[in-house]
């Protein structure tokens, strides 16, 4: 059985990493010059280290390897629309050529969707590295895969060598350090695909299973605001790198999302200025935003971000691009709450649906206006860097209610008008008209023209979860301003 080593050098390792990697795989590689060796090393990777270790890159590249696409920041192809797809390996290539150096297949290892079969032609990247967690263990040689009359090879990749005899050839996946062990062990077994395909017909046609990396909510979240940013960039020119470099695996599917996202909104506004003119625009549209099959909300001034979901009373998405504070990017992500209620018992309904009464657009102002089965309304107003509420309930009993907001805060502090700081490392109740929250980076002023009570809890991530709220016997009409300072 022949094995060709593939080496991956992740972008989440950061430059320190990338060239460590370098220096390890050049070491290899002048121990045995012969060595049939393919590197994945992201597009970004590679234009960093050109510029940062030229002596190093110079190093390694004296050497024959086969280097593998993928994407510029090393995404999950899968997850990407086309166009983005075709935008990360374009940029890549680019880097690659700058560096001196042609790919010769594609890395996708545990994704896969049939569209790549596309996307990989269009590349002429022909041969594509797949997972056997994809492939399927049994896998043992390159085979076709077959999409609407295309065709690439895919090369099955290993997590160790496989003990098979043969004529077969896989991939071991490896990273730079463990490579000189993998090398030392399996001397004389190492072959390119490109000489064994010379050699030898692929095996029977293969079809790779659908498969892309689960997120965690973080991720998800994450994901959805980048999808609209993708959407909203189009062809127009912007922070090209930059929304690339946030389509990385490590954000798509890690961790680290949280402190991206003042990134994500730094590129946007930049996005939005090549889109619009001036600071008074506004857009409304309908979205299925978190892709549940039930329409959402967007609403979208040069100020403010919004993505509101009727159905569930609650608000997805509240971001101050002004101040690149993503207002409500708290852990554990926690959704904001348009009406929670509290009975004369203590007892919490269940949150009421609503559905869309009204929504208009005005010089830089936005305004929409939901409505429960109960006649329950709330008017939402975005207006510069204000939000305004106004509440309508019509509950007969006595309750308790108001909206519940999550505030990404850290290390949050209160104070009612003309009392003093309070730390909210424990949960606690205020009350008053106007109230003022504030941390080392942001801030925030919440008026009540009618007296309010807040309570206040902090979460075991970082962020806190406010609840303004009134006693009322018998409905009524109610208001919240809540103005980033």
């Amino acid at each position: 059985m022949h094995l060709i080593p593939v080496v991956i050098v992740a972008h989440a390792g950061e430059p320190a990493g990338w060239e460590d990697a370098v220096g390890a795989l050049a070491s290899v590689l002048e121990r045995h010059p012969d060595l049939s060796l393919a590197v994945r090393m992201p597009g970004a990777v590679v234009e960093h280290l050109t510029r940062s270790d030229p002596d190093g890159w110079k190093r390694l590249v004296e050497h024959p390897i086969t280097w593998l696409a993928g994407g510029y920041s090393d995404p999950v192809l899968t997850t990407l629309p086309p166009a983005a797809v075709e935008a990360q390996l374009d940029r890549e290539h680019t880097a690659m050529e700058g560096a001196g150096i042609t790919p010769s297949g594609l890395w996708l290892g545990d994704a896969w969707e049939p569209g790549l079969v596309t996307a990989a032609r269009r590349a002429e990247l022909p041969l594509v590295y797949l997972d056997t967690t994809v492939l399927g263990e049994e896998c043992d040689r390159p085979a076709a895969v077959e999409r609407a009359g295309e065709t690439v090879i895919a090369i099955p990749v290993h997590s160790r060598p496989p003990g098979l005899d043969g004529d077969g050839l896989v991939g071991v996946r490896t990273t730079p350090a463990d490579l000189a062990l993998l090398v030392e062990e399996h001397s004389g077994r190492f072959l390119d695909p490109e000489s064994y395909l010379s050699l030898h017909r692929p095996g029977p046609k293969v079809a790779p299973a659908v498969v892309s990396p689960t997120r965690s909510d973080d991720a998800e979240h994450f994901y959805r605001r980048l999808l609209l940013l993708i959407g909203e960039e189009g062809e127009r020119s912007g922070p090209r790198d930059e929304i690339l470099r946030l389509q990385s695996r490590e954000f798509i599917t890690g961790t680290g999302q949280i402190a991206a996202l003042p990134r994500l909104l730094e590129a946007r506004t930049v996005v939005d200025a090549a889109r619009h003119r001036g600071d008074t625009w506004v857009t409304t549209k309908v979205v299925d935003w978190d892709a549940d099959g039930i329409d959402e909300i967007q609403i979208e001034t040069a100020a403010t971000s919004l993505v509101v979901d009727p159905h569930l009373g609650s608000i997805d998405v509240w971001d101050d691009k002004t101040g690149r504070w993503p207002i409500c990017a708290v852990d554990p992500p926690t959704s904001a709450v348009l009406i929670r209620r509290l009975d004369a018992d203590g007892e919490e309904p269940p949150v009421e649906p609503m559905r869309v009464e009204r929504r208009s657009e005005a010089r830089a102002e936005a305004q929409l206006t939901l409505v429960g089965g109960s006649g329950a309304r709330v008017a939402i107003e975005a207006r510069g860097r204000s939000l305004d509420l106004s509440l309508d309930v019509t509950d007969s009993g006595p309750i308790r209610f108001g909206p519940e907001i999550p505030l990404a805060l850290r290390g949050a502090r209160i104070r009612v008008d003309g009392g003093d700081w309070t730390e909210t490392s424990a949960p606690l109740a205020l009350s008053g008209h106007r109230f003022r929250l504030t941390d080392d980076d942001h801030g925030m002023l919440i008026s009540a023209p009618r007296p309010c009570d807040m309570f206040v809890r902090p979460l075991p991530g970082h962020g806190i979860v406010i609840w303004p709220h009134w006693v009322s016997g018998g409905g009524g009409s109610y208001r919240l301003a809540f103005s980033v300072v």
